[in-house]
C-alpha cells in the first residue's frame, strides 16, 4: 500500500513560519535559490518520521 501526501501545513519550523501546500501530486519539483529552504522542506519529513517512532 502506497501513501501519498496531498497537503502540508507547517508552522514555525526553522525558516518556515506559515507554509501551506495543497493539491500535491505524485511527482513534485521544488526549485529555489541557495538558502531558500529546499533542504529544510525535506527535513520536515525526517522530523515527522523520528517523532512518530517515539
Amino acid at each position: 500500500m502506497r501513501t501519498q501526501v496531498e497537503q502540508i501545513k507547517v508552522k514555525n519550523f526553522k525558516l518556515y513560519k506559515n507554509l501551506h501546500l495543497d493539491d500535491l501530486q505524485q511527482l513534485n519539483v521544488f526549485l529555489g535559490a541557495n538558502g531558500s529552504g529546499k533542504t529544510t522542506f525535506f527535513k520536515i519529513f525526517s522530523f515527522l518520521l523520528k517523532t512518530s517512532l517515539v
